[in-house]
């Protein structure tokens, strides 16, 4: 089965049956300390601050950008917080299956198993 890339976060089949989709809406509360690595968005957001952007941080958003700026790769949260977080999905023919997965290679392998066929990555050319 041949997934061809519909830009950031979705591929799809070529029978348009199958997909492997990013979604970034799932949501988790912590309540202890913690690591934390910078998301794409953090490091996005931050990359152009001036000394007068950064004087209006969130208590929130200043160790992610003291993070950034001492380029490290995440930061301890202090807890009591909500993040967002990244799984990807499989859909087969407009159903999501109930598992969500950490990384797009167990997402990959989960609709492998599904299909029972090996799949091929495909970059659509620009």
């Amino acid at each position: 089965m041949r997934l061809i890339s519909q830009g950031d976060g979705m591929w799809v089949s070529e029978d348009g049956r199958c997909s492997i989709e990013r979604d970034d809406t799932y949501e988790t509360y912590c309540d202890d300390p913690h690591p934390q690595k910078l998301s794409r968005d953090d490091r996005a957001k931050f990359a152009g601050m001036d000394d007068h952007d950064r004087r209006g941080l969130s208590s929130w958003n200043w160790p992610k950008y003291w993070a950034l700026l001492h380029g490290h790769k995440g930061f301890v949260c202090d807890g009591g917080q909500s993040h967002w977080y990244t799984m990807w999905v499989v859909v087969v023919e407009d159903e999501r299956t109930e598992d969500v997965y950490d990384k797009f290679g167990q997402a990959r392998a989960a609709l492998e198993a599904i299909a029972g066929e090996k799949t091929t990555l495909v970059r659509r050319k620009p």
